[in-house]
């Protein structure tokens, strides 16, 4: 028996989430979502809710691997949208509470944590991109075409996200607002990339405050972890931009300044 304080765990069918189609239980101790021989196995579904911090993060690591090769695979249908709104129903499996929730996901997903997470997430990706670890790449299929721009809008909308959760109103004020200004009109670090991964853009700007919205939501307890992965789907497929960020978006990205300096850079270096 896995869990005594799970009596279901006595119920092989009920051991594996009454899914047997979607879940395995070659040892008859753990349900395996995915292949065991890479680890992706997890207490989360069995009722054990007494996983420490590392192995909750760990568990949603290897989770967060295997959904995302359901994404890259044509056959499954599944969308970076719906693989992550899986991730927060699999981390709400421990029931830690909101904060702890949304922590383990932003260690695994940005590399980081705390009410911080937009400036510390800077150097996590400075490293990623010296050839350091490689956080989890999403992409933006499944997100309402008003928030695509062809990079991991996962990592972006749930940096905005967490700020909030952590920071409740003073972390989106003073943090959140000006980090969305600043990376749309002057961060020019986005005007050395070439053109294809520059991430200024009016979809980033309406996401990001669409992120901390949701992040305020599950700060003051109006989104649960429980409830938050259905919450996401609706707000991420949705259209909630205000009338001037939908006037503004229709200009067109070419005009912010990071992409007008870029573009003369583009010029000068024959990019």
């Amino acid at each position: 028996m896995p869990d005594p304080a799970d009596p279901q765990s006595l119920n092989r069918y009920a051991y594996v989430n009454n899914n047997p189609v979607r879940y395995v239980d070659p040892s008859g101790h753990i349900p395996c979502y995915g292949d065991p021989l890479l680890g992706e196995c997890s207490w989360s579904g069995t009722g054990h809710h007494t996983v420490h911090q590392g192995g909750r993060r760990r568990d949603i690591a290897t989770y967060t691997r295997f959904i995302l090769r359901e994404v890259r695979n044509p056959d499954a249908g599944v969308t970076d949208v719906e693989a992550f709104a899986q991730i927060l129903n699999f981390a709400a499996g421990f029931e830690t509470d909101t904060q702890a929730w949304a922590d383990d996901i932003t260690a695994v997903i940005l590399g980081t944590t705390g009410p911080w997470t937009l400036i510390t997430a800077l150097p996590v990706k400075f490293r990623e991109w010296r050839g350091g670890p490689r956080l989890p790449e999403f992409g933006d299929t499944g997100f309402h075409k008003a928030y695509q721009d062809g990079h991991n809008q996962i990592y972006h909308w749930w940096a905005y996200v967490n700020t909030a959760i952590q920071g409740g109103w003073v972390g989106t004020i003073f943090v959140g607002i000006p980090a969305n200004y600043i990376h749309e009109f002057v961060d020019f670090t986005e005007s050395l990339k070439p053109p294809k991964d520059r991430g200024a853009s009016w979809q980033d700007y309406a996401l990001s405050y669409n992120g901390l919205a949701f992040g305020l939501a599950l700060h003051d307890g109006i989104i649960t972890p429980d409830t938050a992965a259905d919450a996401a789907r609706w707000a991420l497929t949705t259209d909630l931009r205000d009338p001037v960020t939908r006037w503004l978006a229709s200009t067109g990205n070419g005009w912010l300044p990071p992409n007008v300096v870029g573009a003369g850079l583009d010029r000068l270096l024959g990019r």
